[in-house]
Formats: structure tokens, sequence, C-alpha cells
């Protein structure tokens, strides 16, 4: 069953058992410039999230929650849990593109990843939308300058989106 969150990001979330979700865009490049410091954590993203996810028949399959934590000023930590199922942490930094604000998500744990989980965030008050990058829409991109160049060109187009925005509920704030 395939399921549309959205990082995720917390984010971002998060972002989150993104890493188990089929059709997400998991990759080794990089959305910032190469060099640049990580963007100060915004508090407006910290908190618990709840997220109604659906199945392809968008249907409500499951609730999600996102735990988002300032961990060093620059970086989240992010744990995503849904229904029953063992939580899923990672480190997570957000970066804009133009307008528009993409988490990276780095799985957290025994099985430390060289790769990370690219969603889009975008922050309405005290709703998180979520949106996962399709992974076949970036076949061919092999440098961290394409991808960059990639998302900025296409960010209002929906081929590059796997579903729909998926809309988290802000349920509480550290």
């Amino acid at each position: 069953m395939r399921r549309h969150l959205a990082p995720a990001a917390l984010i971002l979330i998060a972002t989150l058992a993104v890493a188990t979700i089929t059709g997400c865009f998991e990759t080794a490049l990089h959305l910032a410039p190469a060099g640049a410091a990580p963007p100060k954590v915004d508090q407006a993203y910290c908190g618990q999230w709840t997220f109604a996810l659906k199945d392809d028949k968008d249907q409500t399959s499951t609730d999600a929650t996102a735990t988002v934590l300032n961990f060093d000023g620059s970086h989240y930590f992010v744990e995503w849990k849904e229904g029953s199922q063992k939580p899923q942490r990672f480190n997570v930094i957000l970066m804009a593109v133009k307008d528009a604000t993409f988490a990276e998500l780095t799985p957290l744990g025994p099985d430390l990843a060289d790769t990370h989980l690219l969603i889009r965030a975008r922050l309405e008050g005290t709703k998180l939308n979520l949106r996962q990058l399709k992974k076949e829409f970036f076949e061919g991109v092999t440098t961290d300058d394409q991808l960059r160049q990639k998302v900025e060109q296409n960010l209002n187009n929906d081929a590059m989106y796997e579903g729909p925005w998926v809309p988290g509920s802000l349920t509480s704030q550290p």
C-alpha cells in the first residue's frame, strides 16, 4: 500500500516513515549549495504534529505523528510514528529553494544511511503540509547542482511530486 506523506519533514518532518514508503525520493545528493551553512531552526516547525495518512483509494488508513525538536540551532530531530509501528528518527535540515522549503531527512539509528529523503514542506500557521518528491522524476540527475536546478525549474510542476499535499495539524508546542 502506498501512503502519501509529505517530511517531514518534518518535516520535516518530517519526515518520517517516509523511508518505508514506495516512491519516495531517496538520494545522496544535496539541495543546498556546496559549503552553505544550514539555516537556523524556525521554532514554528517545532512541536507535535498529527497527520491522517491516506491509501491509494484516498481513504484514511492510519494516523501518524511527527515530533519535531530543535536539535542544535541548525538541525531538527524528528520522530515519526505511524499507528502501532516502531518510530523512525531523523536528522533534518530545512532549506529554501526560491520561495519553497524542502526538508532533507537523514535516518538515525543503528543503520545510518549515506542517503536521505527529500520532501517539500509548507507551513501555514498551525498547519504543516508535506509533499513527497517522485524518484522517477530525478532519473539521470547525478550532481548536487543538477538536482537543485531541476527542483528550481519544477517547483510548481505536479509531475515532480508523488501524490498530493498531506496536511498535518499542530497538537502541541514546546
